[in-house]
């Protein structure tokens, strides 16, 4: 494991995954870019801006020049329903629009993982894709109004959380629990694990 790691993030929901692992790290946000061509698949989606995230967090690493031997951590993640990509909700009426198509339906919540590990004045990185199927049961509109109220949808890639209320509308998940909530923590643990300190 690396001695210093940073998490590239600014969500809630990254950190405490990683603190329940017991990993100690610190947060860096870095507001990255996180627009992408419509012609990448899923995958190239969440790779592309993961590591977007990743290299603008080195970026400020190394202009500070305390950064050897620094593992960041950054992760993107998106909801796909067929060839349909859905990330955060606009506002209101586009999280019904996510939810309305998610009712019934079988998704798959892809996150992609970027580990970048500095050392002297080299960088490597290191890519995987975590991919988790998630049924939601059918959903009536007035759930879906009455879930909207809270404003629990708001920053949730698909316009849910399956830790907190959203959690009522999933029927069967196939694959990892934590990349639904916002980050493969087996996968980005067996990452940090390859890298030196």
């Amino acid at each position: 494991m690396p001695t210093k790691i940073i998490l590239a993030s600014g969500s809630p929901r990254r950190r405490e995954l990683l603190t329940a692992r017991g990993v100690e790290f610190q947060v860096l946000v870095t507001n990255a870019d996180e627009s992408v061509p419509d012609r990448l698949t899923h995958d190239e989606m969440v790779k592309t801006i993961s590591k977007r995230k990743a290299e603008a967090a080195v970026r400020v690493l190394t202009a500070g020049q305390i950064s050897d031997g620094v593992a960041v951590i950054a992760a993107d993640t998106i909801v796909a329903l067929g060839e349909d990509t859905f990330g955060k909700p606009e506002d209101k009426a586009d999280a019904k629009r996510m939810l309305l198509a998610l009712s019934g339906n079988e998704h798959k919540v892809y996150t992609g993982v970027t580990v970048a590990h500095i050392h002297g004045d080299k960088v490597t990185y290191r890519q995987e894709v975590c991919v988790t199927k998630v049924k939601f049961r059918q959903l009536t509109e007035r759930e879906i109004d009455d879930y909207l109220i809270g404003g629990e949808y708001a920053d949730k890639a698909g316009a849910y959380a399956i830790q907190e209320e959203g959690g009522g509308f999933v029927e069967h998940i196939d694959g990892s629990y934590d990349n639904v909530v916002g980050l493969p923590v087996d996968t980005v643990m067996e990452m940090l694990g390859q890298v030196e300190s």
